[in-house]
């Protein structure tokens, strides 16, 4: 990467867990790069998916949460 980060253990170079980056301006100050070249940006994914009647819900999870309880203990908790 022309920034220099890693991810570990999910988070910026083993520190900095990724629902935290929005505002962490240690990681986005290197002059000789763009902005959406640092090691965390704010620039964000988008992705298009086709719904369809079958989708009874969409779960936005963070990283933290999904530390304490796996997928399936989430999916029986909401169902």
């Amino acid at each position: 990467y022309m920034a220099g980060g890693f991810v570990q253990d999910y988070k910026v170079n083993n520190i900095l867990e990724g629902t935290r980056c929005l505002g962490y301006f240690d990681f986005k100050k290197n002059i000789n790069i763009t902005i959406d070249k640092q090691i965390v940006t704010a620039i964000p994914s988008i992705y298009k998916i086709s719904l369809d009647n079958d989708l009874e819900f969409i779960l936005l999870a963070s990283s933290s949460l999904l530390k304490l309880i796996d997928y399936q203990e989430l999916m029986n908790y909401i169902m």
